[in-house]
């Protein structure tokens, strides 16, 4: 694109110029060819980087998760991320509009203190009612809509409610 407009001398003057760049770039190489291999280091970068530009400690890391991968950690008789078939399973968790992540068992509660059971529940049911026909909105048509339900004072929980009305949903199934 940039050689379309120019012409035999424009072209010319720009591989000069390119060709000067390469040659004070080779000057350059050959005065640091002298100077110790610290100052070179300094002078290159991070030590870590080699000459292909990878860095030798993410093939260590990746050489260290696949020694890890599908073995028992700190000696418990578990791979990662599986629990005993006996154990409880892991509560979730729904992000307020505070920035505190709540477990989902005490977001209606505590949405209601807020905003009062009433309205907590005619929202919760009106998302539940959305998400359960399949031809139903879109998560920005349902948050706009909620918005509109809940009002200006409350419509910061919308994000809360439709994440609630989800989990109840899990839950009654």
């Amino acid at each position: 694109a940039m050689l379309r407009g120019l012409g035999r001398d424009g072209i010319r003057a720009m591989a000069q110029q390119q060709s000067g760049q390469i040659q004070a770039e080779m000057e350059a190489q050959k005065k640091t060819a002298g100077q110790p291999v610290q100052q070179q280091q300094a002078n290159e970068g991070h030590p870590d980087v080699d000459e292909d530009y990878a860095v030798d400690q993410k093939r260590a890391m990746i050489q260290q998760a696949k020694a890890v991968v599908g073995k028992p950690l700190s000696g418990h008789a578990d791979e990662f991320g599986d629990g005993p078939s006996d154990s409880a399973p892991q509560d979730e968790h729904i992000p307020m509009a505070d920035g505190t992540n709540l477990a989902a068992k005490n977001v209606r509660a505590t949405l209601e203190k807020e905003m009062g059971s009433a309205l907590v529940g005619k929202a919760v049911d009106y998302v539940s009612d959305i998400l359960s026909n399949p031809n139903g909105l879109s998560n920005q048509e349902i948050q706009r809509e909620l918005n509109a339900m809940v009002g200006a004072k409350f419509a910061h929980h919308s994000n809360a409610i439709a994440k609630l009305a989800v989990w109840e949903g899990k839950q009654f199934n």
